[in-house]
């Protein structure tokens, strides 16, 4: 006992020192990552059914967090937050709100890059990591969970996993993590304990629409390849894939397209004439709109539902040059036409 009791209070404060000490690296980390982290607010126009049922389009707010990546504005968030948006603003540790432009949208990962004109006094671009860290280790996300800005949440790397989210999306690395994630999250930071981001926040796993303890990050190494090294493109639209028996209903001519839900105003689809859906339906357990083109062919390259054809398309539209035409085939009223925009 008497030994017992000379060793209880170095004990303590041994293991009280190495308690402490996650805490406040923890503290300093946030510290540092913090003036990287952006909140982003949106302003679309989306579909929406009146009392008396007629579909008109409103204006709607949509909210996101990112992360600034470079000294010249480059800022990587999630798709989800920006890929239908008509206005784009991001606000900074200091308060400065700047308008931002989309440069690429990549739906299938979930991934897109904004631009700021500037970066405002204080803010710092973040550390990108080569690979996410290994099941066990600790990461925090930073972000604006319901527009609370700056919140900070803490965890561990539960799980690496290789998704394929249906067609077009191929492969896509996900950081599964405990660390706490809400809405508002969407597109942010999640930082390892070096402070250096290994994941970009996009969905959770719930039952119930809130946190039950299992959010996903794409990866860094996934940031990497589909957006940072390669050129990537922002046409404004959104679709829902049709295959099989419903492209035979649609009577498409081809066994899979991508049926166009929503045309941003003044974007390059818009410009095109592409046309978006005005007639809710509920289809195969999933809300969509009816009436818009169905878009079977972009570049001259087929869209089937393979990673290769995302993939060929992509590599055709980087052939082209800034001001060059980019083509879509579209189903309308049954007939085949070719829309055209430029890049």
């Amino acid at each position: 006992m008497h030994i017992v009791a000379r060793l209880l209070p170095i004990l303590l404060l041994t293991f009280g020192a190495v308690r402490a000490w996650p805490d406040a690296e923890l503290a300093r980390r946030f510290e540092a990552a913090s003036p990287s982290v952006v909140t982003i607010r949106t302003v679309e126009r989306a579909p929406t059914a009146g009392p008396d049922g007629a579909v008109a389009m409103r204006s709607t707010g949509g909210l996101g967090s990112g992360v600034l990546i470079d000294d010249d504005g480059l800022i990587a968030t999630a798709a989800h937050v920006v890929q239908t948006a008509e206005e784009v603003a991001v606000s900074f540790e200091d308060g400065t709100v700047l308008p931002a432009r989309i440069l690429a949208s990549e739906v299938p990962s979930d991934l897109a890059l904004l631009r700021v004109e500037r970066v405002p006094d204080g803010a710092k671009p973040a550390k990108l990591a080569d690979a996410p860290p290994p099941v066990g280790e600790d990461v925090f996300v930073v972000g604006a969970p319901f527009g609370i800005e700056r919140t900070l949440s803490r965890g561990i790397v539960s799980g690496i996993r290789m998704e394929t989210n249906g067609p077009l999306a191929g492969a896509v690395e996900y950081v599964q993590t405990d660390a706490s994630i809400n809405t508002g999250n969407s597109g942010g930071p999640m930082f390892d304990m070096r402070g250096r981001v290994v994941g970009i926040v996009s969905s959770i796993v719930s039952r119930g629409g809130g946190f039950d303890g299992i959010g996903l990050a794409v990866s860094v190494r996934s940031l990497r390849s589909r957006m940072l090294e390669r050129s990537g493109l922002w046409l404004g639209f959104s679709a829902v894939p049709i295959q099989g028996e419903l492209a035979e209903a649609f009577n498409i001519g081809a066994e899979f397209g991508v049926l166009v839900q929503q045309v941003v105003y003044r974007s390059p689809s818009y410009y095109s004439g592409l046309k978006g859906g005005t007639i809710p339906a509920r289809i195969g357990g999933r809300d969509v709109l009816l009436g818009g083109d169905v878009i079977v062919e972009i570049m001259g390259v087929a869209i089937d539902a393979t990673r290769a054809s995302y993939d060929a398309i992509q590599a055709r539209i980087e052939e082209i040059d800034e001001g060059e035409r980019i083509e879509f085939v579209v189903i309308r009223g049954g007939e085949r036409v070719v829309l055209a925009t430029s890049r």
